[in-house]
């Protein structure tokens, strides 16, 4: 009796297991912003020095930094309280502290300052700003190993880590270590959504992302380009959360090279987050319907922003009242750039809490 009896339980424990772990491999959740809170949202514009393009916005205490990738500095820096233009940094060229390829995937917050990669010198620079002036100086270099990140990156100052995305096709993700950087680490998981072997060297434009480190919570969140996919990770690379739109089935990828179809639905152009929460600018639209969109009424073509918690909940709606095409957040205010119109930041104060 007691070794039948051990035989159950060594069964049931068995079984236990199973499910534990086939629940572990269905770590999705299938989610939808109907039923969250919907937020029309009024632009306030803030006239200020040119921004004739821009490939990406961040801010940092009391400081906006514009990307502009098509000028020989690439970074625009503007007092944030009135929008006053700074200085630039960031020169092109090839001198110690010159950056000679810039990748504008790889670019963002770094603690107090901001990173950069350089994929022709294959190191990460950094530059800080002192008590709001515009003093720039490189901080730190490490080399970042070949092939390039170009798929995001995002950095840790407080781990020393670093994450991009590899071109392995078991692996999503690198993790580089600024005392050991001569040995990176492939970590991570692609997600399973697509069905069929995809090519390593097409699996990056797949599970096309944007990333955002917090340093508060140390997570990393990935928003996906072609699915309308989160992921939260920690520094170790393991998933904390995983949530995907109603509807995701619907985006096809075109066998045998799994390039994005045409007519798929465009989802995250851009993303940042907070303590609290994470913002993504969805498109929610195909490519065709916003050109024809475009060419008919360009006032009518609007992004949305959705706002999850970092638990991979649905939490808000938002609706812009006019097309912002790059976003960031500090202290309860987002602020967007259209960078077909210069001279123009919108911010929209948010309560989220209501």
């Amino acid at each position: 009796m007691q070794i039948s009896g051990l035989k159950i339980t060594a069964v049931l424990c068995t079984v236990v297991l199973f499910f534990f772990a086939c629940g572990k491999r269905q770590q999705r959740n299938v989610v939808s912003f109907d039923s969250s809170q919907q937020i029309t949202m009024q632009g306030h514009a803030l006239q200020g020095d040119s921004i004739l393009w821009s490939e990406g916005i961040v801010i940092m205490d009391s400081l906006l930094i514009n990307l502009n990738d098509k000028m020989d500095t690439v970074f625009n820096v503007y007092r944030l309280s009135d929008f006053s233009f700074l200085g630039s940094c960031g020169v092109r060229g090839e001198g110690p502290d010159d950056i000679s390829f810039f990748n504008s995937w790889s670019w963002g917050l770094f603690g107090h300052g901001l990173f950069y990669a350089d994929m022709n010198k294959c190191n990460l620079g950094a530059i800080r700003f002192e008590k709001g002036k515009p003093i720039f100086f490189v901080e730190k270099r490490i080399t970042i190993p070949r092939p390039g990140a170009i798929n995001g990156m995002a950095v840790s100052i407080d781990t020393s880590v670093m994450y991009f995305s590899s071109y392995c096709q078991e692996n999503e993700f690198v993790r580089v270590n600024k005392e050991d950087p001569a040995h990176p680490v492939p970590i991570g998981v692609y997600p399973e959504y697509i069905s069929g072997d995809i090519p390593a060297v097409n699996i990056m434009s797949v599970y096309l992302k944007r990333l955002s480190y917090n340093s508060q919570r140390r997570l990393y969140v990935a928003l996906y380009e072609y699915l309308p996919l989160l992921r939260v990770f920690d520094e170790q690379g393991r998933i904390i959360a995983e949530s995907i739109l109603e509807g995701w089935e619907s985006q096809q990828f075109e066998a045998p090279y799994f390039f994005p179809a045409e007519d798929n639905i465009r989802c995250y152009l851009s993303v940042c987050s907070d303590e609290n929460y994470i913002y993504g600018l969805y498109i929610g639209q195909k490519a065709p319907d916003l050109e024809e969109k475009g060419r008919e009424n360009p006032l009518d073509v609007r992004f949305s922003v959705h706002v999850w918690d970092w638990e991979g909940r649905p939490v808000a709606d938002l609706h812009p009242d006019r097309l912002l095409m790059k976003i960031a957040v500090q202290d309860g205010v987002l602020y967007g750039i259209n960078t077909f119109v210069s001279d123009t930041v919108y911010t929209y104060k948010l309560d989220l809490h209501s």
